[in-house]
């Protein structure tokens, strides 16, 4: 196991980062820290309750990791003392942090190559500090300032938000006072030194790794909670939820999900006795826990499944600050009232017509490699690198839980390949949990392609980035069908599934975000329509998802919506803002941009008819970018998936111009705007090879089947970019038409 920096805190964990980030002094006294997931090696995110005076210190630890240039080893991990392993050389990266500053996307990890950004760098930290001795710019202090510095709200430079004050109840009036602590390495001297010494060119881009945050309590009007599973090895599990969403200033109440042997401490800081009761109401007295803390067991909680407990507590002398937690113990399956296991194949038909295809050329060679082979389904890199708490296991786990989801649809939950160590359904459900998006999105905000984000394992190119999410997506529907622990041992429990549903929910918000400009990007183009497009098969597949810090999907019969979520003024629905195409766009902060297929204007990524670049005029259909762009290792996949997913699921709905696209690029007249000069070219499309779309199938069936199977272009080589869509959408015998499928709403 990797070490961990603890100090004297036993339970003190900093996965996912390489920067280990510790509190002084005496915890209980001056800190308190609540993990948010029973398993830290997956997921340790935590509130610490803290004093202002509470030192706070960083330091390197053995997940330190940088972005090297893929010939040099691409991303790796270096240490706590860097590539020659040798303390305080220079190697190790440079620990920046920042307090704050939701909506202002300005501040930078690290300097450019030219290093004209050094007054927008962000302070190195130097020696532990107190938020007691911190100030915004210089002049306000941290400790007691909250809301926004004044600026102009449209600009995400001037303006910025410093602490957020909860509500708290009786008097749902200002409560706790909330920081959000962020950090990350800034690689750029160590990895321009390299460059030069071994002749590869290293993009700024890459010049910040191991970004986390960090909520603050500072000062607590109020207990911290502390939920443990107690024991070496215990059989509990709990998950809460966020207080808060990145880069959106709300803080929203939480709820914990308990399941078996769970205890939950309350803890005050200040030494007075804590108060609490259980499910009380109206004149229902406190118990007077005769001490600062107090442990509860599940126990206490009486209530379970769909009745929520309700946990109040406050300590002595701060009654009028009472917090409200809710418990829910032993709780139902989120996904329970939502149809599951056919997002795919669409009914019992369809998945029979799946496998009879596996069975025969271009299916057969592919399932057997996801069926047989370690290194194509994943399971051999996910061996050497998953619970371990390091941020790369799971970059690629989205992608991969779909391979093994859907073997194990087929052969079984418990079916394990010659030579692997668990099952392919096993595999498939660590791989939804140890999800891409277990990493924090710190650097959302900014400009993906030239600054320095310190998690670009979540923000490089859009179609890359969404993949395992988009695949994932559908990883998830096959096995909360199938493989709930109700349904096999070893399954995704109700715990779990509260837990995934918001990984994903959370890659939503992001797209939500992008689509008010929360980017220095801006309009979408292809980066952020491919998430966009992502986050509405999301929205399909978890139609009843809601929560205050991520929103609602919309599809479903649940249609609440949220302040601030992520819009200023604008309270939408994912599909409203997403999907549907017709809700009022405005300015940067609320509804700006739709996904962009088609609906951007000159920002859309189709031409509409008439427009001109680089001197030629294009017809409408053809692609805005170059041609190349639409194939499937890009934007193609994610194009092709949304037009089946609104076809099938969105009540039949088309993009105009994505249609005249596919008819293009199918018969190869495709042209791309930004090739010069414009050239056509032709694309398999095999995902859309079916009876949705039988003139692409009479442009496109005939000639991919015709080619070699080395052939870039033959089914046989485009199945391997299709992936498992290849298995449901590319009906290789769709032609002659048996007619076109029925159009449905819901599985």
């Amino acid at each position: 196991m990797l070490a961990v920096l603890r100090g004297a805190d036993a339970e003190l964990t900093n996965y996912k980062s390489g920067i280990d980030v510790t509190w002084g002094g005496t915890k209980g006294t001056d800190y308190q820290e609540e993990y948010l997931y029973h398993d830290k090696l997956l997921y340790d995110q935590k509130i610490v309750y803290l004093r202002d005076t509470t030192t706070i210190t960083m330091a390197h630890n053995a997940r330190n990791n940088a972005n090297y240039h893929v010939t040099d080893g691409g991303r790796q991990i270096i240490g706590a003392n860097g590539v020659d392993s040798l303390p305080g050389t220079g190697d190790e990266g440079v620990i920046r942090y920042k307090l704050d500053r939701d909506r202002q996307d300005s501040m930078k990890w690290a300097n450019n190559t030219a290093g004209t950004q050094t007054s927008l760098v962000l302070p190195a930290y130097t020696a532990p500090f107190r938020l007691a001795d911190l100030t915004y710019d210089g002049i306000v202090p941290v400790v007691g300032t909250v809301g926004s510095n004044g600026g102009n709200i449209a600009s995400r430079s001037a303006y910025y938000f410093r602490g957020i004050r909860d509500s708290v109840a009786p008097s749902s009036g200002p409560g706790d006072e909330w920081h959000v602590l962020s950090y990350a390495d800034d690689d750029r001297s160590f990895l321009q030194a390299r460059s030069t010494a071994t002749g590869n060119f290293i993009d700024q881009a890459f010049y910040a790794s191991d970004g986390k945050t960090v909520l603050l309590v500072v000062n607590p009007k109020t207990p911290c909670l502390t939920l443990r599973v107690p024991g070496a090895v215990g059989t509990g599990q709990f998950y809460t939820t966020p207080a808060k969403a990145y880069w959106t200033p709300k803080i929203v109440p939480q709820t914990s999900y308990i399941s078996g042997n769970v205890t939950i401490e309350i803890t005050n800081l200040y030494g007075t006795n804590v108060f609490y009761r259980i499910n009380g109401s109206g004149a229902t007295p406190f118990i007077d826990a005769g001490g600062p803390s107090v442990t509860l067991s599940q126990a206490d909680f009486p209530n379970t499944g769909a009745t929520a407990n309700t946990l109040e507590y406050y300590y002595a002398g701060n009654q009028a600050f009472t917090k409200t937690r809710t418990i829910m113990r032993e709780p139902l399956f989120p996904s329970a009232g939502e149809p599951h296991g056919n997002y795919l194949w669409v009914d019992a038909a369809g998945y029979t017509k799946v496998t009879q295809r596996i069975t025969r050329a271009p299916y057969s060679g592919q399932y057997l490699n996801y069926r047989n082979r370690g290194d194509f389904s994943g399971q051999l890199d996910w061996d050497g690198n998953a619970n371990l708490g390091r941020r790369n296991a799971g970059a690629n786990g989205g992608s991969h839980a779909l391979k093994n989801a859907f073997v194990a649809k087929i052969e079984g939950f418990n079916f394990t390949r010659t030579g692997g160590s668990k099952s392919h359904g096993r595999y498939a459900k660590e791989m939804l949990l140890e999800s891409p998006r277990n990493i924090d999105p710190l650097g959302f905000e900014m400009q993906h392609s030239a600054d320095a984000i310190p998690n670009r394992e979540l923000h490089y190119r859009g179609y890359y980035d969404a993949n395992p999410m988009l695949e994932g997506i559908f990883a998830y529907d096959i096995m909360i069908a199938n493989f709930k622990s109700t349904q096999v041992a070893g399954g995704i429990t109700p715990i779990e599934d509260h837990f995934i549903r918001d990984r994903f929910a959370g890659f939503a918000y992001e797209a939500m975000q992008w689509s008010a400009g929360m980017t220095a990007l801006d309009a979408p183009g292809m980066w952020g329509g491919a998430r966009m497009m992502t986050a509405v098969s999301i929205a399909m597949i978890m139609r009843d998802y809601s929560s205050p810090y991520y929103g609602t999907s919309g599809f479903g019969t649940i249609q609440t919506k949220y302040p601030l979520c992520p819009y200023e003024n604008d309270q939408l629905t994912w599909k409203e803002a997403l999907f549907d195409g017709n809700k009022t766009k405005t300015t940067y902060p609320n509804l700006k941009w739709y996904t962009g297929i088609s609906d951007n204007g000159n920002e859309s990524l189709f031409f509409s008819q008439g427009e001109v670049a680089g001197g030629v005029t294009f017809d409408a259909g053809h692609w805005r970018d170059k041609v190349s762009y639409f194939s499937f290792g890009l934007m193609g996949t994610h194009l092709a998936t949304w037009a089946n997913m609104a076809k099938l699921w969105g009540a039949g709905k088309t993009d105009p111009l994505l249609e005249l696209g596919i008819a293009k690029g199918t018969a190869g007249t495709l042209l791309g705007g930004k090739d010069a000069p414009p050239a056509a070219d032709r694309f398999p499309m095999l995902t859309v090879l079916n009876s949705r779309w039988l003139g692409a199938a009479t442009n496109a069936l005939a000639w991919t089947q015709s080619l070699p199977a080395n052939d870039n272009n033959s089914d046989d080589k485009s199945m391997q970019d299709a992936g498992v869509f290849g298995f449901a959408w590319y009906d290789d015998q769709a032609l002659p038409p048996a007619g076109p499928s029925s159009l449905r709403t819901s599985p």
